[in-house]
Formats: C-alpha cells, sequence, structure tokens
C-alpha cells in the first residue's frame, strides 16, 4: 500500500513539475536529442559515459537520468544499439569480416563484439554476412 502511495507521489510531482516548469523539460529534450545524434556520429570511437556527460556539460549520474527519461535507454545502451546496428548494415552490404566489422564500429576485441551482437540481437554476425 505504501508503494503504491509512492507512486501516486511521484507522478503527481512529476506533472507539478512538467507544468511548472515546460522549458526546462524542452531543453534538456534537445539535449538528449543532442547528445544521441553526437553518439550515432561517433559510436565508432571510445564513448564512456563520463566522455559523454562533459560533452553535455552535466554529471554522469544527470544525463544518464536524462536519456532514460527522455529515451527510456541508459546512454550505454544506446551507444551498443548504435554500433550493432551499424554493425549489421556493414555484415550485409560491405565485403568485411566481422573482424572488421567489430574495429570499424568500435569493438577492438572481435570476441567480445560476437557475445554482445549475439546476446543483443540473438545470433552470430557471421550469420548475417551475405
Amino acid at each position: 500500500m505504501l508503494e503504491i502511495e509512492r507512486r501516486e507521489e511521484r507522478t503527481i510531482f512529476e506533472q507539478m513539475f512538467i507544468n511548472c516548469y515546460p522549458d526546462i523539460i524542452k531543453d534538456n529534450q534537445s539535449l538528449v536529442e543532442e547528445v544521441a545524434s553526437y553518439i550515432k556520429e561517433n559510436c565508432h570511437k571510445q564513448l564512456t559515459l563520463k566522455k559523454l556527460a562533459e560533452y553535455a556539460g552535466k554529471t554522469p549520474e544527470q544525463l544518464s537520468y536524462l536519456f532514460k527519461r527522455h529515451l527510456d535507454i541508459r546512454p550505454v545502451d544506446y551507444v551498443i544499439q548504435c554500433r550493432l546496428e551499424k554493425a549489421v548494415k556493414l555484415l550485409q552490404y560491405e565485403e568485411y569480416s566481422v573482424q572488421e566489422v567489430a574495429k570499424e564500429v568500435g569493438y577492438a576485441d572481435p570476441l567480445y563484439f560476437s557475445r554482445l551482437f549475439k546476446k543483443h540481437l540473438g545470433c552470430a554476425p557471421s550469420s548475417i554476412k551475405r
């Protein structure tokens, strides 16, 4: 019962915050979209939560909260998602080996890349190749 009351309180508080501070929310949404765009363009680089937070002018905790709030995903998971999307495209349409694709999307270790690929997409990268 107490947990339900807490959820209702958060909902009421969040609604009050949204009504009172729409510009802050819009600014945060724009910031998250800018960081997401930066990630898409630079996913092949070594991106850490700390580096992304510095880019955004926020603390790692603040950026992580804003990302989860606006995109329903953590920044680190968004980096992985972008890398894997790019990897699928490269594997389907290019003449790269799995090792080359791993390196191209930002993973120095092709075995780690393969495990991550299988974990998130349910199949080995080699099964995507034409």
